[in-house]
């Protein structure tokens, strides 16, 4: 085989260099175009351009940036190292059973169906009680609802505040529990040594004996059973007489089992008359 580029056959390299010459070979480097890059062919597979456009292809090329929206078409998308979601204050709203994601100023949200929401993150989860523990920053109103299962009830040093009426406020007060009622009173608790010497100084309502005398002042002692004198007690208190107070008293001696009657009209003077109760 011959050619006209070939050692001895001329030197001419013009059609070569000016693009006139058909060259059909296995393979060919073409000096001035980028590496690795896609180019154009002609149906007869022969090099034409440079670098393909999207007229080029029979299918809609992906473009960066994205000229419409990718629609996977229930197709997985992995392999996500970093995801940026520009601010959208304003989503679309999606199909029934579908989620979107979104920005919202800097905040990630979801919407579903026609509702949106805010997702957390571990800031957020500052602003709430973790199980494990925590310091609360604000009053807790249980709404008439029970905490069990209390261990150890801490209560600092406070200044109660007012009571709603019905209710009862548990605080303590100079390293003391007090608890304190809607009207504005306020008791100290005790504790069980406490009680027990309270005990000591005080009347059982079961009985005891007294170390001291009781005034009365103007109240009354009702419903007594008896009354027992010892030899070196007395009664003190103001006296009454006949004459002046409605005492009836016997004016004389009397006979076991005999009736008694007024000895005269005052009806404040009894004596025996001689009629035995029994006939």
């Amino acid at each position: 085989m011959t050619s006209r580029f070939l050692s001895g056959e001329g030197t001419d390299l013009t059609a070569l260099q000016d693009g006139t010459f058909a060259l059909s070979v296995a393979s060919a480097a073409v000096v001035d175009l980028a590496p690795g890059l896609p180019v154009r062919t002609g149906p007869d597979r022969s090099l034409t351009s440079g670098l393909i456009s999207a007229a080029d292809c029979s299918f809609t090329p992906i473009t960066n940036p994205a000229t419409s929206d990718i629609d996977l078409n229930g197709r997985d998308l992995g392999g996500i190292r970093e995801a940026v979601f520009q601010a959208n204050p304003t989503p679309a709203y999606v199909a029934a059973g579908d989620l979107g994601l979104y920005n919202n100023a800097g905040r990630l949200n979801y919407i579903s169906d026609t509702v949106s929401h805010p997702i957390a993150s571990t800031d957020d989860l500052g602003s709430y009680l973790a199980r494990a523990g925590g310091t609360m920053t604000g009053a807790i109103n249980m709404g008439g609802q029970e905490i069990t299962g209390v261990t150890d009830l801490v209560l600092p040093n406070s200044t109660p505040v007012s009571v709603a009426s019905g209710n009862t406020l548990l605080y303590s007060s100079s390293d003391r529990p007090r608890y304190k009622n809607s009207t504005g009173l306020s008791y100290q608790l005790v504790n069980n040594d406490e009680l027990k010497a309270a005990s000591g100084a005080c009347l059982n309502l079961g009985g005891g004996t007294m170390t001291g005398d009781i005034d009365m002042g103007t109240n009354k002692i009702t419903n007594c059973f008896g009354l027992s004198f010892i030899t070196t007690g007395q009664i003190s208190g103001p006296t009454n007489t006949r004459a002046a107070d409605n005492i009836v008293s016997n004016g004389g001696a009397a006979v076991f089992g005999n009736l008694a009657g007024f000895a005269n009209g005052s009806g404040k003077i009894i004596a025996d008359t001689g009629v035995v109760a029994a006939t």
